[in-house]
């Protein structure tokens, strides 16, 4: 799910406040996504829509540096398996 994910994100950030809407279901992440600034990544729901990192030594799942603003994460649960992880905000990681 992976590349799906990018690709929708590249093609989002090509319209101003573009959306990637993630239905419900569980993705499977296996390397970490930088995100578009301008870019919202919704999901169906907090209990429906999961992001779960797989095979990942770096578990962070999705990377929003300071040149990428307005990025908006909305309705999902991201799930880093096992293992403790970060979701990184302007290259700093917040637990």
């Amino acid at each position: 799910d992976t590349t799906a994910i990018r690709n929708a994100l590249a093609a989002a950030a090509a319209a101003p406040r573009g959306t990637v809407s993630l239905p419900a279901g569980t993705y499977y992440v296996s390397s970490q996504i930088i995100v578009p600034g301008g870019v919202r990544l919704r999901g169906a729901g907090r209990d429906a829509t999961f992001v779960e990192a797989r095979g990942m030594t770096n578990t962070n799942l999705f990377r929003v540096t300071i040149d990428q603003p307005n990025v908006e994460f909305r309705e999902m649960t991201l799930r880093l398996g096992t293992t403790e992880g970060t979701f990184c905000i302007n290259g700093r990681p917040n637990n």
